[in-house]
């Protein structure tokens, strides 16, 4: 009785990782809104969303842009890969640059040296500007090098494929994507990781003496594989 009272409770918590292009944790670094439930930051990795729905709708920000919109289900373990990725800019070390996140008030003033990196950045619109001349321009970033020449020219070379909005469910076998609104480049299909141990399904981990846990959350994350 008590584990069928057990499973229906834990259909009310769904657990999140968020990671950006590389695969690297950013879960604190980012902000998470559910439509249909509420979210909060379990620890420096987890996201934790409690609803009394069977599937929500969440939102992924960082530094106030949608990274990611997701539809998932509850009582499950999902590994959400967002457009965020690293900005490495190349510039004369001479001049003074201020780079504009359009939309948000996070601005960078960058001086004294020929290369920067600016961590975990948004896939999205920027203003790039060299102070003290007439130069500034617009550009749409989705990671990649930015390389700015001694005739202030400015080149974007991608350095990988990026993937767009991407879960890995370690322990769900599907999963849709809820569009959202249109952006102004085409993006790849979703594509969906499924992590592995054994061929090409997801093994879980073998039948042991059970053990009440203390939380339901210590439940659901001790799912993890």
């Amino acid at each position: 009785m008590f584990n069928v009272i057990f499973a229906l409770t834990l259909a009310l918590f769904l657990v999140l990782i968020i990671v950006n292009q590389y695969g690297e944790v950013i879960s604190s670094k980012v902000q998470v809104i559910v439509i249909g439930g509420h979210a909060y930051l379990y620890n420096q990795t987890h996201w934790i969303i409690e609803s009394n729905l069977s599937e929500v709708i969440v939102k992924v920000y960082r530094l106030n842009i949608c990274v990611g919109e997701f539809k998932i289900k509850m009582g499950k373990v999902y590994r959400l890969k967002v457009l965020v990725s690293h900005m490495i800019i190349q510039t004369p070390k001479t001049i003074i640059l201020k780079i504009y996140l359009l939309g948000t008030n996070h601005t960078w003033t960058l001086t004294g040296k020929t290369s920067y990196i600016l961590e975990n950045m948004p896939h999205a619109t920027y203003k790039i500007e060299i102070l003290g001349i007439n130069f500034e321009k617009i550009v749409y970033w989705e990671s990649g090098v930015i390389s700015i020449g001694k005739k202030y020219e400015i080149n974007i070379n991608l350095i990988m494929k990026i993937i767009p909005f991407a879960v890995v469910p370690p322990l769900a076998t599907s999963l849709a994507l809820r569009r959202g609104r249109k952006r102004r480049v085409k993006r790849d299909k979703i594509k969906i990781r499924m992590s592995k141990k054994s061929g090409n399904s997801i093994r879980l981990s073998e039948k042991k003496h059970f053990r009440r846990p203390k939380t339901l959350v210590d439940a659901i994350l001790s799912t993890e594989t």
